[in-house]
């Protein structure tokens, strides 16, 4: 008999023995019946190969309830694995946010810092270009106020040969 017919048969029999017999009077039908339908056995009324099937089926049924238990502390196991890693995956994700908003303040200052530098380098250039341009307007002013006076003297030099 296979588990799940096993199953459908314990089924059955509840629905069967459910409100009715007692114990003086059925003790022994129900007994039968359940050996009989329930767990398959024949020829249930001979009491010592019912006791030694009996036998055999409850260390079937240990065994299975040792793999249970194995199976079932292997679950624990996991789960508490699972528990310990979600916790582990949290720490990290909090851990990653907080060194992503360090390096962003960093880089925005970074940022800023560049920001001011290369404006103080257009400052500079500015002021280094404006200091050359004065350079030259002064070069042409003297070489102008040169020119002005040479002019003034070749004018002057026309008017008097004239």
């Amino acid at each position: 008999m296979t588990d799940t017919e096993q199953r459908e048969a314990a089924r059955q029999f509840a629905n069967r023995w459910n409100g009715k017999g007692k114990e003086d009077e059925d003790g022994r039908s129900f007994w039968i019946d359940l050996l009989s339908n329930v767990l398959g056995m024949e020829n249930v009324t001979e009491k010592e190969k019912t006791i030694s099937t009996l036998a055999e089926k409850l260390s079937i049924a240990e065994e299975k309830g040792k793999g249970y238990d194995d199976i079932s502390r292997a679950e624990k196991e996991a789960q508490e694995n699972i528990r310990m890693l979600e916790r582990k995956i949290s720490e990290q994700e909090k851990d990653y946010a907080i060194e992503k908003r360090e390096l962003q303040t960093e880089m925005e200052q970074k940022l800023n810092a560049a920001a001011k530098d290369a404006e103080l380098e257009v400052i500079n250039a500015v002021s280094k270009k404006e200091k050359e341009m004065n350079t030259a307007i002064l070069q042409l002013e003297r070489e102008n106020a040169k020119l002005q006076a040479k002019i003034e003297m070749l004018e002057g030099r026309l008017q008097e040969k004239e």
